[in-house]
């Protein structure tokens, strides 16, 4: 799977969380901003039955807790 996490910050927090789930799952990082459409041919795509998903393991998360990302990430590696 060749994936990419995208975040869009604007104190820093999200940069932080993105970066470590990106170091989890072995994936780039990259702000959404510096980001054009062609830039993200060669990924892989999700369902929506993949996003629905992903966004409950999301509302799951501590985000003050680097350690609470492992849900998330070990169903990101079964896809």
């Amino acid at each position: 799977m060749k994936c990419i996490v995208t975040y869009s910050s604007k104190y820093g927090s999200t940069e932080k969380y993105a970066k470590w789930i990106g170091e989890a799952l072995s994936c780039e990082v990259r702000d959404i901003k510096s980001l054009r459409p062609d830039m993200l041919q060669g990924y892989d795509n999700l369902s929506d039955e993949d996003k629905l998903m992903l966004d409950t393991y999301g509302k799951k998360i501590d985000f003050s807790d680097q350690r609470t990302i492992k849900e998330l990430v070990d169903y990101v590696m079964t896809l």
